[in-house]
């Protein structure tokens, strides 16, 4: 993780590719396959947002942006 990155932030929930891809598959590196399996994540919402790693706000944002 970054070191910026507050992970015991309330709110925020880490997810590691194990805990929503079959093993054998793993590791896994291609964002097509792991986005595809999103939806197998135990308890994630119906809406979230997701981002790849290549993606940054740079301005405030609101939930109704989404």
């Amino acid at each position: 993780m970054p070191s910026f990155l507050n992970i015991s932030a309330p709110k925020l929930h880490i997810v590691n590719h194990k805990d929503f891809i079959d093993r054998q598959c793993l590791p896994l590196f291609n964002s097509c396959a792991i986005e595809i399996n999103m939806n197998k994540i135990p308890g994630l919402a119906n809406k979230f947002v997701y981002f790849n790693d290549d993606m940054f706000l740079t301005n405030n944002v609101s939930k109704d942006d989404f």
